[in-house]
């Protein structure tokens, strides 16, 4: 795997909880980009991306191969510690 190719980090709901953690990834320096992701495991699926209303439905936050691991630790421990806050 080059250090180009980018790779999926993490899941969301939709576009707003991507662009959330698009900004926390940003903010450390980690370029990211958001990707629909496939409604059926494989691609998107024309009319069926329709239905996924105002939010764009879930979303792939990617980024490169070789900062991937950095931004799970940095998302894990953001997870971590706002479960704590609570």
């Amino acid at each position: 795997m080059s250090g180009d190719e980018l790779v999926a980090v993490a899941f969301t709901r939709d576009v707003i909880e991507g662009d959330l953690i698009k900004g926390l990834l940003e903010n450390a320096g980690i370029a990211s980009m958001l990707r629909p992701a496939p409604l059926d495991g494989g691609g998107p699926l024309g009319f069926g991306t329709l239905d996924r209303g105002f939010g764009g439905g879930p979303q792939q936050v990617l980024v490169r191969a070789d900062q991937a691991e950095q931004a799970r630790q940095l998302l894990a421990a953001t997870l971590v510690e706002d479960e704590e806050a609570t």
